[in-house]
Order: structure tokens, then C-alpha cells, then sequence
């Protein structure tokens, strides 16, 4: 984790409560946790674009189940 700094956010207070009462967590805490949820997601998506992309490339989803069939059949 980097340093931690302190900031002026503008939120919902209910919604922030609520949140670090189902995290079980201060709502600092909850904050600093949905953050990196946010980035860890945002890594996940560009990770899976980027396997789809190769897919794509070496000719899509259709070629990868004949090149299988066709290794299975000799």
C-alpha cells in the first residue's frame, strides 16, 4: 500500500455508513478498500480485453475448437 494521505471526499454519509457496517470496517477503511476493489477490477477487465484481443488475432474462438478437434483426431 502507498502512503495514505488525508482528503476531502463528498459522499452520501448514509451510503458510506452502511458500506463499512457490511465490510465490518471504519468508513476510511471501506473507502481505501472499494478503492482498490476499483482498481484491481479495472486491471481484471483490461487483462481479459487483452486475451480476448489475442483470441481475435489468432482468428477467434472458432478456430481454436477446430485447431483441438483436429489435435484430438490424429
Amino acid at each position: 500500500m502507498g502512503k495514505l494521505v488525508r482528503k476531502n471526499l463528498i459522499l452520501d454519509s448514509d451510503e458510506l455508513r452502511a458500506l463499512a457496517e457490511t465490510l465490518g470496517t471504519s468508513e476510511s477503511a471501506a473507502v481505501r478498500e472499494v478503492v482498490a476493489a476499483a482498481l484491481q477490477h479495472r486491471r481484471a477487465v483490461a487483462e481479459a480485453a487483452a486475451a480476448l484481443e489475442a483470441i481475435e488475432a489468432r482468428g477467434g474462438f472458432d478456430a481454436d475448437w477446430e485447431d483441438l478437434a483436429a489435435d484430438r483426431a490424429h
